[in-house]
């Protein structure tokens, strides 16, 4: 049994108890009757599927399928992913568009336009490495995670992280290489940390993802001159966990680290560093500063057959507080 709706149940059946893959259905209204939605799911030995639907959205899902399943099956070849996405709750799949450029602002190494050899494809339950759900948070619309553009998905380290604000509609790359990630005040703090790398800082966004700080440990004016709050470590750690409040309404987040062999006898083996943005809010939010945000689909203003619109923290609000 996956994570079903209101509307439907979602089962990955496995017909073959060594089988590395499934296949995905979904129920009617009353979960009487079971259609298939995709075939060749990607799962693992411990039954967790590479399935997860858009928090608070309605009809939304990514999944992660196996592209060479027969060559899998029959000779036993390691495993190439592609990750698709549904809008209409699982009914059809679609890949996933990728950003047209890359952090720097050149052209990504794929044609976007030939969607069989380039499109976006994420690490998920599978290779979990976030607390919590993979990619969205309660923030409405708000979807971060760890992949790559082209015809399958590359490996965890050689990946980047991205960001979509539309619910996958549309993604950016925020940040090159794999990233732990949290989402804080209902979407208007985004907390990031290199999670393959020792670090001595978190990069953060205090407007909805557009753009991003650095928080740097050592001594850096010009740094400081970017940012309104720092958190200064003061030692180098490998990132181990990244977490907040589950419903992403807190301002505060903990970060817990392994320290490197040169700082371990000052500092002992793991540390936990304490992120506080609440200086960051002038004041509290109210209801004037929200917004009616739409979900849309692909082709369309609908969803679901539907307009659908959620409150969101306006980007009004976010230059009022910031400026």
């Amino acid at each position: 049994m996956l994570e079903s709706t209101t509307h439907s149940l979602a089962v990955d059946v496995v017909l073959k108890d060594t089988s590395p893959m499934g296949t995905l259905f979904v129920s009617n209204s009353n979960g009487t009757f079971f259609v298939e939605s995709l075939k060749d799911t990607n799962r693992n030995d411990f039954g967790y599927v590479d399935y997860e639907r858009i928090y608070g959205v309605e009809g939304i899902g990514i999944a992660n399928i196996v592209s060479n399943a027969q060559e899998v099956e029959a000779r036993g070849q390691r495993k190439k992913l592609k990750s698709l996405i549904t809008f209409d709750d699982g009914r059809n799949w679609s890949p996933i568009k990728p950003p047209t450029e890359d952090l720097d602002g050149k052209k990504i190494s794929c044609d976007p336009a030939q969607t069989d050899s380039c499109s976006l494809h994420f690490h998920s339950v599978t290779t979990l490495h976030n607390f919590g759900r993979v990619f969205s948070s309660p923030a409405p619309g708000f979807v971060m995670g760890v992949g790559s553009a082209g015809a399958t998905l590359e490996g965890y380290k050689e990946s980047d992280t991205f960001l979509s604000t539309d619910a996958g509609l549309t993604w950016k790359m925020i940040t090159k290489g794999p990233n732990k990630y949290q989402f804080g005040d209902s979407g208007s703090i985004l907390v990031m940390v290199e999670d393959e790398e020792m670090t001595d800082h978190v990069k953060y966004s205090l407007d909805l993802g557009k753009t991003w700080c650095v928080v740097f440990s050592s001594d850096s004016s010009s740094a400081y001159s970017l940012i309104r709050l720092i958190y200064n470590f003061g030692i180098s750690i490998r990132a181990r966990g990244l977490t907040t409040l589950p419903d992403s309404t807190s301002q505060k987040f903990l970060l817990l680290g392994q320290v490197g062999k040169k700082d371990k006898q000052q500092h002992g083996r793991v540390v936990v560093v304490h992120l506080d943005f609440t200086q960051t809010r002038g004041r509290k939010c109210v209801d004037a500063d929200y917004e009616k945000w739409y979900v849309r689909h692909q082709k369309s203003d609908c969803l679901m057959g539907h307009k659908v619109f959620l409150p969101r923290l306006s980007f009004k609000y976010v230059l009022k507080i910031l400026f």
